[in-house]
């Protein structure tokens, strides 16, 4: 499979440092770092993404208001996101998943079932894109 890369939007640097490692020993992925919602953004603009994980309270724009900008330009499909947050409330689960999020993970971050989500949802985009080469 092709090296896939996985944005970290998240404004503790432990927590994407703990990320990152994990990643790069369970998954094999390149990752890149953002802080900040806007960061976020940015880098969007002058990277390709295979995938983001997200928390939700960041100071400035919240994940899920960088979620929903990020959906006016990316579906589901061409950009799968999993937001990976302290909030456990089943309401946070259901806004998230309404505002365009393909997944929740609570944190503390079990990393194996991590690294299994996030394979699940970059295999379907893939599979998608192929079934989309396929039609045409």
């Amino acid at each position: 499979m092709i090296e896939k890369t996985i944005l970290i939007v998240d404004d503790s640097e432990f927590d994407r440092t703990l990320l990152v490692k994990a990643l790069a020993r369970k998954g094999g992925f390149v990752t890149l770092q953002a802080s900040i919602g806007d960061a976020c953004l940015e880098l969007l603009n002058n990277r390709s993404v295979d995938l983001i994980l997200m928390d939700i309270m960041m100071p400035g724009k919240f994940g899920t208001q960088v979620l929903e900008k990020i959906r006016q330009n990316f579906n589901g499909i061409e950009l799968p996101i999993i937001m990976v947050t302290a909030k456990a409330e089943t309401a946070d689960v259901i806004d998230c998943l309404q505002s365009g999020a393909n997944d929740y993970i609570t944190k503390p971050v079990n990393f194996e079932v991590a690294v299994s989500r996030i394979s699940t949802h970059l295999r379907l985009a893939e599979l998608s894109k192929e079934m989309s080469r396929l039609k045409q």
